[in-house]
């Protein structure tokens, strides 16, 4: 052994521990009591749970930790009680114990010390005398310090009524880097220890929280920065005092020297200080003078780790604590010694007495930077914590009181204070939960009592409701009258304590008795006073304040009612002086709301900054937060209703009501009460409206919900608690401290708001007393704690308080340190909350005993949905063993998810959804990742078998063994598994795979093997088949009902294909085979189809990814001709990704598909794609396909084929008789390859079409010979010598009727080379040229040589955006030619040029020009040059500037320079000219060359100006012949209509005058009528829209009967006249006999006009047109006025056309309407809509139009016509052969009616517009189909049916077939963008069509976007 030095007594100690405990073992127990009781109390509690031998190890170890001065004493003690002490083991104690003797040379200075003195004169004993004089002072100052604090802890306690022990009062430790797992002591609760108080918790995983006492907290806080938290009001000053008392007596040895200092008191320290002088000078001045204070200085340099700093109440401290700059300057720098060392600080050094601000002090003891090694303790709240958590080692918030030390303070309280009402208040405190959870603050705790002692004391005098919102208690208390706020108890503790007398002792004696003012009253100023000091401190972070700071008056009644406190203070010049402090901090921040609130010097806006949530989240990034923590909670409560009154008698002035309140107390109606009134209901109004705000803020922290919570249970408001809580339902608090407080505002509000509500605690540290609030939460939905504090203890007191909520639907218990003792205990507790619905312990330490414990209470809890109990538990599968086992009696088990040891989730089916739904789906069982043997396999599934159905049994992710398979498959039959067996992701040989396919046959219920290696593997039971749609299965794989076997990616060689023959042959019902990517080869692939014969009920069979070669594919091309019931074979590349065999469907199963029925003549398809073949490839495959005795479809897209490959399908193509279509769309192949294909047009006569597309789809279609064969050949880049060659076959080619060369990139000298061979081409229709690079110069050729071809009909030429160039043929004996030119933007030279192409072509019969930018000089110019020969021409331009301000002009112009013109129109912004040879004009009509031959002129919307008007004038002048004047759309004024008066006169000729007017003058028709009578020739009279007056009536009338030749009137839209001008007009029309034509659409008549109109209608006799469309029948019964009309047209036979729109006309119209019908045998056209008429009234109408051979046009929409009249269509419309129009939209035809309608179609070949809009059915597609033989049909509308896409695919069918369609409007259909894409590749053989109108049906904007840029007659928009 080492030798060591008798003089170190705990060297020795430590060497002789093993013999000293033998020793003591044999001791009696009296001696070691003795021995124990030197230790402190907190250490001898500890040594209760250790055996002898471990409490005697743990007292050796505990006095060799304590230093040299106690383990001395305990030597002393041991050597003088203990008996039988060896010789040398008692001298060795006796002489180390001796050796730490006091020096009597010290005895006068330390007499007095005690253990810990001892040690410090022991550690400073040297040689010389100098060291021991030092050692004098030291302890002189020592003993100075001791008996400092000793008096400061008799101050500190005087009003203390409770004993203060360090070891009683609890620290809650933080640790920010905790041990490692394995360095954590074992805390796992056992059954014996669920009652003792722990003193562990975690907090959350990786952090620790341990809850210490202040004793403990100190002992490991040696030598550490460590900082103290508490709200204001925990006791921190308290307890640092008793610390402070504690080392005074010398029960902390670990320290010579202690320093307490308060910042509140540092606070006065203005002038920069050194520590010397904050020490020596502040602190305590040495009374020995400065050789004292210089060797208390030396000890302390030379001994920091013996010092202890104590700084209190760092959130009082003024300034702010910078540590980050200071630890870093430290980590930087050396690390040097302590004070007596150089201190670096901003470059220079400092010495022990440089001043420096008291911050920068503070701070560098805080960063070690200043006696490093000394202990050093701050306190503060832990809202300040972010200044200093930077340099602190250790955090512990002290922790309030519990429901004991609440009752303990209480009772001593009425105790001391002598009240007979005690008992009865402690029974008010402790069952009042509001009380209560404020009394866990200490101060609070004195707070409540001192309300309980006032309320219940018989002689105190009581608040009157006018001055606190509670009223008196009686002496039997009632709890609801206790209060409910803070705020309350506050305002009657202001009252108790101004009620108190001075010198009285308790029970307190009243000050004022009743009968005598209110306290509150008479100290009204003072409080006003006190509550200005408060907020004034509380501005400056201030509560300590000087004497010259209050009046004598007010300090004089602070401290006479205990409202203010006295302190000694150290001032700045070391003065002693007095300091005043509010009792508490609380009180302050109480008066100071006081005052706010009452005061009219405090505005709204400084009432807003001062209401502040408090958080309890900071951030060293903060600044220093607002000083107060209870303002904001005050304010809120006195914003209260009930605290009104108290509040405005406070406000009141001085003197108001002071004389009214000496008698009565009673507050006065006086000028300044009112005006209080005012502004404190203001300030009321805008606290309460910052809550509303904030109430609705989604931006709230936590913590800052939880004060909001706080304030509405303040302003005890309901409706803001509805507010708050409907804002958010669900409560998520995490990683904060709660307070009781804290549940029991969120407990107010809740029950307030009266709505379901969730709560939800992560992480939050909380004491059990919370837990007590909960019942309080009336409520509670859902209740989640998640976090590692949450553990047994938390559970047991959990236990007891879930039975209480009766609300509670969910509880989460998660992430938390549950074991299985406590799970027992807490479903033991679940068994009595019978609305349970979800249940989560996931994420705990449970083992399969505690699952075992909690699967026990499921079938107890009858409503329960859900448990989750997987995570972090330690769950294996005996766990879900015994959840099965303990829930196999549980008729409503839904489903249990097991994923190995991560997750449990057990699901059950509420009783009602049992109920209703008779057929439940059964038990869904997954056990995921799990590794069984055959035993556990064994035993699931006799678990299983107890259940009636199991739906779902997964399995997937186990590991198996050899005989846990097989044990799975031999109890399959015995499961009742309705669904599906699932293996995923399980390691099973191909041999396992196998013999699973046996299931197939062997078990009867199986109807689908499916696996796909590496992952999935399943089996499928017949009751999938239920479950999931079987159409939607068929409609993904087109197999319908049947087994599967699916064994993709298995491995499987050939060999493997006899096993698995065996099962496939013994499944009688095999529909689907899948065996893809497996290694079968061509070798595989011959033995499956030797097998096919057998496998009678196959449909689909799946070979891909077997490595099958060409050879191969022969074999399935043999196949397909061999195999009877082989219908289809798809190849891709070349057989090594896709094989797929189907086949047609047996006579057992229905086909998937109806139309698919028909045996052989269905015909086949083999399809060869993606594959690169060669010539020999296509050799082998079409020989094979020879002798194909079914019609036969080939796909070869997305193939490459080189020329030889094309030229050997081309020879063998006219051998293939059945094949009808050959599809190579995407195909690779060269210009030449695609040019042989066209020569199958003049090689096989079968070939109908030839469609190819270079990389686009491309087709060969065959069938029987026609006269219609069309070739497409576009995207090819063509080259001239291409286009002579494709010109040679194309001679060879007969009955072509349409080529499409487009996108071809000819360019001019392609055009050039194809239009030389054009004469020599037999096609019949069309030839389009769209796309291909066209220039002008090469237009203009182009229209030269193709007008030169005789056989040319029309040639449309477009060189806009989308450049299109169209060529149409007809027969040779046609009429004349078309040109039409858009967008081509012609030069002048290009112009004229075109000019002299168009005059030297005399068979050009029309000439279009739109949209080719020519301005009005080069139109003009055109005219100009346009010549005309025998023939009639017609020539239109359109351009944007033609309209109404050139439309006189233009006329003007192109009357004078080209006299051939016969008629003119200007129609909006087009100019229409009509052609004629004057010479012969003149010869027919006898005129002369001064006349201008232009019989028509039209102008459309023109401007009326003078210059107009002077050239039009001048024109008309000249047209002698002209007939027709049509003036549309043009606004005329009086000048207007005189200059055209004076022309009328010149018009010998005029026959028809039409003035549609915009506006007219009031005169206009009156001047007209005059000038109408110099037009004798007129024929035809139109005056649209004009405003007629009775007199222009009389001068019309007398017109009209004035014009001999008049035959045709049109009166509509005209109004103006009076009842009589109506009257005087309809007779007017009556004696106009010879009229043939009458149009009043939309002319407002009254009764008597109507009958006017019915009497003279029948002297019409020559009448052969009426219009009564809209006519507006004034006082009149309607429906009799319109039969009385329809009567008076029985005379009118030679009717034609008669049009009664929108007439209401009802049945009996109809009826009278049919009596006439029949002898309107010319009618041509009948116009009914928008009327009344019945489905059998249609009906007859229909049978009585039979007669009318020549009708055209029929239209009846928008009555109520159904499935009677589509049925008499069907035999009526067939016999109307010239009907054009058709329209039948808005009417309830149906299903039914359509189907008639389409037998009618099938018969109408004139029809050229038919209307369906909304004709009530989507069952178009038969209708769709009869197009086909309407030859002349241009428009159709089938818009708003709701059309699905088989209608669309039908249409597309028809279109191509459609060849003078130019309109389809499917607007508002159902039609996806799948339709929308099939009519959109139809387009491409519709050339005719203009206009395919999609628009609201189901295609997103992008598709609408991509299929309009794909063809612009695409129209998605609403017009």
């Amino acid at each position: 052994m080492e030798d060591v030095d008798e003089n170190d007594v705990l060297a020795v100690l430590d060497q002789e521990a093993v013999e000293l405990v033998d020793l003591l073992r044999s001791q009696a127990p009296a001696v070691l009591e003795t021995l124990y009781s030197m230790m402190d109390h907190r250490s001898r509690r500890r040594l209760e749970r250790l055996d002898l031998l471990g409490r005697l190890a743990e007292m050796i170890k505990y006095f060799r930790a304590s230093g040299p001065a106690l383990c001395s004493q305990f030597l002393e003690t041991l050597c003088m009680e203990c008996e039988n002490i060896p010789m040398r083991l008692e001298s060795r104690l006796v002489s180390v114990a001796g050796t730490t003797s006091v020096p009597m040379e010290t005895v006068d200075c330390s007499s007095h010390l005690v253990g810990e003195d001892n040690s410090l004169s022991h550690a400073h004993t040297l040689e010389g005398h100098g060291k021991r004089q030092c050692i004098d002072h030291v302890g002189c100052y020592s003993a100075a310090i001791r008996k400092m604090l000793l008096q400061r802890w008799e101050r500190a306690v005087q009003n203390v009524l409770t004993e203060v022990s360090l070891d009683e009062t609890w620290v809650s430790l933080r640790h920010g880097n905790p041990g490692k797992p394995r360095d954590r002591p074992d805390r796992t609760p056992t059954a014996d220890r669920m009652d003792r108080t722990t003193d562990i918790l975690e907090v959350e995983e990786g952090i620790m929280e341990d809850r210490v006492s202040v004793a403990s907290f100190l002992e490991r806080s040696a030598g550490k920065v460590v900082v103290l938290l508490g709200p204001a009001g925990s006791g921190k000053t308290l307890q640092m005092s008793c610390v402070g008392q504690r080392w005074a007596q010398g029960l902390l040895p670990s320290y010579s020297l202690l320093v307490l200092l308060e910042f509140r008191q540092l606070n006065l320290l203005t002038s920069p200080l050194s520590l010397a002088d904050l020490l020596l000078q502040w602190f305590l001045q040495p009374q020995g003078g400065d050789p004292e204070a210089r060797a208390v200085l030396d000890f302390i340099s030379d001994n920091p780790e013996r010092t202890c700093w104590i700084l209190d109440g760092y959130d009082e401290f003024h300034s702010k604590i910078q540590l980050g700059k200071e630890r870093g300057s430290q980590e930087r720098g050396s690390q040097e010694g302590a004070l007596g060392g150089e201190m670096e600080e901003m470059g220079g050094a400092l010495n022990l007495w440089s001043p420096l601000p008291i911050a920068r002090l503070v701070s560098g003891l805080c960063s070690r930077r200043v006696l490093p090694g000394c202990t050093l303790l701050l306190t503060c709240r832990p809202r300040d914590l972010g200044d200093l958590e930077e340099g602190v080692d250790c955090v512990g918030e002290l922790l309030g009181f519990d429901r004991c030390r609440v009752k303990e303070y209480a009772a001593k309280y009425f105790q001391v204070r002598g009240q007979g009402q005690g008992e009865e208040a402690l029974k008010m405190l402790l069952t009042n939960n509001h009380l209560l959870s404020l009394s866990y603050l200490p101060s609070l705790c004195h707070i409540c009592c001192v309300y309980l002692e006032h309320m219940l004391c018989p002689q105190a005098s009581q608040p009157s409701p006018q001055d606190c919102p509670r009223p008196q208690l009686p002496q039997s208390h009632q709890t609801s009258k206790l209060p409910s706020t803070l705020t309350q108890v506050y305002l009657t503790v202001l009252w108790a304590l101004l009620c108190q007398r001075p010198g009285k002792t308790p029970p307190r004696a009243p000050l004022h008795w009743p009968g005598g003012p209110p306290p509150l009253h008479v100290y009204r100023s003072e409080v006003r006073e006190l509550g200005r000091l408060a907020m004034q401190g509380l501005d400056k972070g201030k509560i300590l304040f000087l004497s010259d700071e209050l009046t004598p008056k007010l300090l004089d009644l602070g401290l006479r009612t205990g409202l203010l406190s006295q302190v000694e203070v150290t001032l700045q010049d070391v003065s002693r002086g007095k300091g005043f402090t509010f009792t508490h901090l609380t009180l302050q921040e109480f008066l100071c709301a006081l005052h706010i609130m009452t005061s009219d010097e405090v505005n709204e806006a400084q009432l807003k900054r001062k209401f502040n949530l408090r958080s309890r989240w900071t951030t060293r990034a903060d600044p220093k937060t607002v000083f107060t923590d209870s303002l904001h909670l005050y304010m809120c409560g006195l914003a209260s209703p009930a605290c009104t009154p108290t509040l405005v008698r406070l406000a009141e002035k001085a003197g108001a009501g002071d004389s009214a309140g000496a008698g009565a107390g009673g507050r006065t109606l006086s000028g300044s009460g009112f005006g209080a009134e005012t502004w404190v209901k203001k300030h009321q109004a805008v606290v309460l409206k910052l809550l509303k705000s904030l109430a609705g803020s989604s931006s709230l922290t936590g913590p800052k919900v939880v004060e909001l919570y706080r304030c509405v249970q303040e302003t005890q408001n309901v409706e803001l608690a509805r507010e708050v809580v409907g804002s958010r339902p669900c409560m998520e608090l995490r990683n904060i401290r709660l307070n009781p407080v804290d549940l029991d505002a969120i407990a107010f509000a809740v029950a307030s708001a009266g709505v379901d509500f969730d709560l939800d605690f992560g992480a939050c540290s909380m004491d059990l007393e919370c837990l007590d609030i909960l019942p309080s939460c009336k409520h509670l939905h859902h209740l989640t704690f998640r976090g590692r504090k949450y553990d047994d203890w938390f559970a047991d007191k959990l236990c007891s308080i879930l039975p209480k909520l009766p609300t509670l639907r969910k509880l989460e218990f998660t992430s938390a340190n549950l074991t299985d003792v406590g799970a027992a205990r807490l479903s033991k507790a679940l068994e009595e909350c019978p609305n349970i619905t979800d249940i989560n312990l996931s994420d705990n330490s449970l083992t399969d005993d505690g699952i075992r414990e909690v699967a026990e209470v499921f079938s107890r809890l009858p409503n329960l949905a859900s448990v989750m109990l997987g995570g972090k538990n330690s769950c294996s599968l005996g766990s879900v063993l015994a959840v099965l086992e303990k829930t196999s009696s549980s008729a409503n088990l839904e489903s249990i998810y097991a994923d190995g040891k991560k997750e449990i989730k057990v699901v059950f089916s509420l009783k009602s959804s049992i109920s209703s739904h008779k057929d439940t789906p059964g038990l869904t069982v997954r056990l995921l990742n799990q590794k069984m043997s055959g035993q556990q396999v064994l035993r699931l599934c006799e678990l299983l078998a107890c259940f009636p159905a199991l739906s779902v049994l997964d399995l997937s992710g186990g590991l198996w063994e050899e005989n846990s398979l097989q044990a799975l498959t031999g109890a399959l039959q015995q499961l009742s598994i309705t669904q599906s067996l699932l293996l995923n992701d399980s390691s099973l040989s191909v041999d396992e795979l196998l013999a699973m396919t046996s299931l197939l046959s062997q078990c009867p219920n199986v109807v689908k093997i499916d696996i796909r290696l590496p992952v999935h593997v399943s089996v499928e039971f017949i009751g999938s088949r239920q479950t999931h749609n079987p159409g939607n299965e068929t409609e993904a794989t087109g197999v319908g009902v049947g087994m599967k076997l699916r064994m993709q990616g298995c491995g499987l060689l050939p060999s493997h294909l006899e096993r698995l023959s065996d099962s496939l042959v013994r499944c009688s019902d095999l529909a689907l085979l899948d065996l893809s990517r497996n290694s079968l080869g061509t070798k595989g692939l011959q033995v499956l189809l030797d097998l096919l014969p057998q496998l009678s009920t196959i449909q689909q069979i799946h070979l891909g990814e077997n490595d099958v070669s060409m050879e191969g594919v022969s074999l399935l091309a043999g196949a397909l001709c061999s195999q009877r019931n082989l219908s289809e074979v798809s190849v891709s590349d070349g057989g090594k990704k896709i094989v797929l065999l189907k086949f047609l469907p047996s006579t057992g199963h229905q086909p998937s598909d109806p139309r698919s029925s028909g045996g052989l003549d269905q015909g086949k398809k083999l399809g060869v794609t993606s594959s690169a073949l060669k010539a020999l490839d296509v050799t082998n495959l079409c020989r094979k396909l020879l002798h194909c005795p079914s019609p036969l479809e080939i796909d070869l897209s997305h193939t490459s084929l080189k020329d030889e490959a094309v030229g050997s399908l081309r020879k063998i193509l006219p051998q293939m008789t059945t094949l009808h279509t050959l599809n190579l769309s995407h195909a690779h192949m060269s210009t030449n390859g695609a040019l042989l294909l066209v020569s199958c047009l003049g090689d096989c006569q079968r070939v109908r079409e030839v469609d190819l597309r270079c990389q686009g789809e491309s087709f060969i279609r065959l069938g029987e010979k026609t006269d219609r064969r069309s070739c497409r050949l576009s995207h090819y880049s063509l080259s001239c010598a291409n286009v002579e060659n494709l010109s040679r076959i194309l001679q060879q080619c007969p009955n072509l009727s349409d080529l499409d060369l487009s996108s071809n990139l000819l360019r001019d000298e392609g055009v050039k080379t194809f239009v030389e061979y054009l004469p020599s081409l037999r096609i019949a229709s069309s030839v389009s040229l769209n796309d291909n690079g066209l220039s002008k110069e090469g237009l203009l050729h182009l229209v030269s040589a193709i007008l030169s071809c005789a056989r040319v009909s029309s040639v449309e030429v477009s060189l806009g955006s989308e450049e299109r160039l169209s060529i149409r043929f007809q027969p040779d004996n046609h009429c004349g030619q078309t040109l039409s030119l858009n967008a081509c933007s012609f030069q002048e030279e290009q112009l004229s040029r075109l000019a002299e192409i168009l005059c030297s072509c005399a068979s050009l019969d029309k000439l279009q020009l739109r949209d080719n930018g020519l301005g009005m000089q080069q139109v003009v110019g055109l005219v100009e040059q346009l010549i005309c020969d025998h023939r009639q021409r017609s020539v239109s331009v359109k351009e944007h500037w033609v309209g109404a301000q050139t439309a006189v002009e233009l006329v003007s112009s192109c009357l004078e320079l080209n006299p051939n013109i016969h008629t003119l129109r200007v129609n909006h912004s087009t100019l229409h000219i009509t052609l004629k040879d004057k010479t012969e004009f003149y010869r027919s009509s006898g005129g002369s060359s001064g006349c201008l031959p232009v019989v028509k002129i039209s102008l459309v919307d023109s401007a009326e100006s003078r210059l107009h008007l002077e050239a039009m004038s001048s024109v008309l002048q000249r047209c002698a012949f002209l007939q027709d004047l049509l003036l549309s759309g043009c606004s005329l004024s009086r000048e207007g209509v005189k200059v055209l008066c004076s022309a009328l006169p010149s018009l010998a000729h005029l026959t028809t005058l039409s003035l549609d007017s915009k506006e007219t003058c009031e005169d206009g028709v009156i001047l007209l009528a005059e000038g109408l009578l110099h037009t004798k020739t007129l024929q035809n009279l139109k005056l649209t829209g004009h405003v007629i007056s009775d007199i222009g009536v009389e001068a019309l009338i007398r017109a009209l009967t004035g014009l001999p030749a008049l035959t045709s009137v049109d009166l509509s839209l005209c109004s103006g006249w009076t009842a009589a001008g109506g009257v005087e007009l309809m007779s007017g029309l009556g004696q106009c006999v010879f009229l043939q034509n009458i149009n009043l659409d939309s002319v407002s008549l009254d009764e008597q006009s109507l009958s006017c109109l019915t009497q003279g209608l029948p002297h019409l006799s020559s009448l052969r047109t009426l219009n009564l469309n809209n006519v507006m029948v004034r006082n009149s019964s309607e429906n009799q006025a319109v039969v009385l009309l329809l009567g008076s047209l029985k005379r009118l036979t030679y009717l034609e056309e008669i049009e009664l729109d929108c007439l209401r006309m009802g049945d009996g119209g109809v009826e009278e309407l049919t009596t006439h019908v029949t002898s309107w045998t010319q009618l041509r056209r009948l116009r009914l809509s928008q009327n009344l008429v019945s489905d059998p009234a249609g009906d007859k109408l229909l049978q009585a139009l039979s007669s009318c051979s020549h009708l055209q046009e029929l239209q009846l929409s928008g009555n109520s016509l159904g499935v009677a009249c589509a049925a008499r269509m069907a035999q009526v419309l067939p016999s109307l052969t010239h009907i054009a129009v058709l329209d039948l939209s808005e009417n309830k035809f149906g299903a039914e009616g359509s189907a008639s309608l389409s037998k009618a179609l099938v018969s109408m070949k004139s029809l050229v517009k038919l209307h369906l809009t909304s004709i009530g059915t989507p069952d178009l597609a038969s209708l769709a189909a009869s197009l086909d033989h309407c030859v002349s049909v241009q428009d159709v509308s089938l818009a708003w049916n709701g059309c699905q896409d088989d209608v669309a695919v039908e249409l597309a069918n028809v279109l191509p077939r459609c060849l003078k369609l130019q309109r389809l409007d499917l607007e508002a259909n159902d039609i996806s963008i799948a339709g929308a894409e099939t009519l959109v590749r139809s387009l491409k053989s519709c050339p005719s069509l203009q206009l395919l109108r999609l628009w609201k049906n189901r295609i997103s904007q992008s598709d609408a976007c991509r299929l309009t840029q794909k063809d612009q007659r695409v129209n998605f928009s609403s017009t």
